[in-house]
């Protein structure tokens, strides 16, 4: 039940919710707070994965919100997907291009391939926090405040890019490199995150997020 398996299964609109997810009005009207449980055992070839589950706390507004607003928060489920593949794609292609020794014409699919265990670390930050940032974003959303909506935003995304630094910085160390190009890869890598977060295009950075201060001395160190 990884998070976008569950915005799949409860708010594409794809599947049809089961009859005790269908909360009444006044079921949510008289109880505070709710549990999304999501349960089911993992088949494959002849042989199972597994029994597996996931228990989401759910306020009564969100629990209203998934029968008659599924489609609103299936549109904030998928920005907030969006923004975590973005950092996803700064720290994999800072790290992939730290193993090619910092030359961007040697990096390959090996290249790629050893970012994975980094990636896979990011991806269970964002699936921890996903679901509260989800909340937060949609009472905000309904509040109709663009300054909380933009707080609750930041709220996710800066820890989340935090985080993305830490595993790039441990996996500079950790990643193997010629001593000779290692100053090198390493400056370059770094260059390459925060210059893709930063980008002006929406599709790839985040603009105005991130301080153009920090900015400025990261881009000092990697030229020296």
């Amino acid at each position: 039940f990884h998070y976008t398996r569950v915005v799949d299964l409860t708010l594409s609109g794809e599947f049809q919710l089961p009859t005790l997810a269908q909360l009444a009005e006044d079921e949510t009207a008289q109880v505070a707070n709710w549990m999304l449980v999501l349960a089911a055992v993992a088949r494959g070839n002849s042989k199972t994965g597994g029994f597996k589950s996931r228990i989401i706390p759910v306020s009564g507004r969100i629990a209203r919100g998934l029968g008659g607003q599924r489609k609103e928060l299936h549109e904030l489920a998928k920005q907030q997907i969006e923004e975590i593949e973005k950092v996803d794609k700064a720290l994999r292609n800072a790290l992939a291009l730290a193993t090619a020794t910092g030359d961007r014409e040697k990096m390959d699919k090996d290249s790629y391939a050893r970012t994975s265990p980094y990636r896979d670390r990011l991806d269970a930050v964002a699936d921890r926090d996903f679901f509260d940032a989800l909340w937060t974003r949609f009472e905000a959303e309904q509040n109709g405040s663009a300054l909380d909506f933009e707080a609750a935003r930041r709220a996710f995304l800066l820890p989340l890019i935090d985080a993305a630094r830490d595993l790039l910085e441990e996996g500079l160390a950790d990643i193997p490199c010629p001593s000779i190009r290692r100053p090198r890869a390493e400056a370059r890598a770094r260059r390459s995150f925060e210059s893709r977060l930063r980008s002006s295009e929406t599709k790839i950075g985040f603009p105005g997020l991130l301080d153009d201060t920090q900015h400025g001395e990261q881009e000092m160190t990697d030229a020296a």
